[in-house]
């Protein structure tokens, strides 16, 4: 599953009124640098059949995310990490304390 969070890059950022991180497992965390980039990011036409795939609604989950594609991949223990149920954010492209957009892929626990 996919979520996007608007928080301050900082130390123990505590998301609760967002998503409860004892809940869920963080599998990756994106830094979101172009969401208009970003959601150009989706499966166009299908490599097996070759035909045009039709979306009724494009969702986070039907995107392809790849790294600086208006999007940046952020590195679990160097650039975040969960420690006693809040976000510890400090992403080398994002100076502390500024506002910022992130994607994260989760599954619950």
């Amino acid at each position: 599953m996919r979520k996007i969070l608007d928080i301050i890059a900082e130390y123990q950022f505590d998301l609760s009124d967002q998503i409860d991180l004892n809940k869920i497992n963080i599998i990756r965390l994106w830094t979101i640098t172009n969401e208009e980039q970003m959601w150009q990011l989706y499966p166009k036409f299908n490599t097996q059949t070759g035909e045009k795939i039709e979306y009724e609604e494009l969702t986070l989950d039907d995107l392809n995310l790849q790294h600086f594609e208006g999007i940046f991949l952020e590195d679990k223990i160097h650039d975040w990490n969960v420690v006693g149920g809040k976000l510890n954010y400090y992403s080398r492209i994002v100076e502390q304390h500024a506002k910022v957009r992130i994607l994260i892929e989760y599954e619950n626990i």
